[in-house]
């Protein structure tokens, strides 16, 4: 089998990156995201989960597809999913993107809940 264009996996895989799906090519079957310059960039920062490299391809719609070079199961891999809101778009899509797509948000999520519940007293019995 022939090295895919990333671009050209991304269009074959667009229906399930929209889903929410994160997808991995092995690396032998997929060109590297840092040799599209053209399309891809390299994010100021990405939330650690073991990669070894990060790159985004910005898109109109304000999201982003984030290709994280990984290995998985001893295997190169590129990992792509698409985050629904691109940080770098303004500063909405900034919160957004850490409140929705990042452990940032359940951690926010968890506080705002104990607090809430701490000031209503605590949990009502069922």
């Amino acid at each position: 089998m022939d090295m895919e264009r990333i671009d050209h996996s991304v269009t074959r895989l667009w229906k399930l990156l929209v889903a929410g799906k994160k997808i991995d090519i092995p690396g032998w079957q997929v060109e590297h995201p840092e040799h599209r310059p053209d399309i891809f960039s390299q994010p100021p920062v990405a939330w650690p989960v073991g990669q070894t490299c990060d790159h985004v391809m910005r898109l109109q719609d304000g999201s982003r597809i984030h290709a994280q070079c990984m290995t998985v199961s001893g295997q190169s891999v590129i990992r792509l999913h698409r985050d629904q809101f691109d940080p770098a778009h303004s500063f909405v899509n900034f919160i957004l993107h850490g409140l929705l797509e990042t452990p940032i948000g359940v951690a926010v999520g968890v506080v705002a809940l104990a607090v809430a519940v701490s000031k209503s007293g605590g949990v009502p019995a069922a």
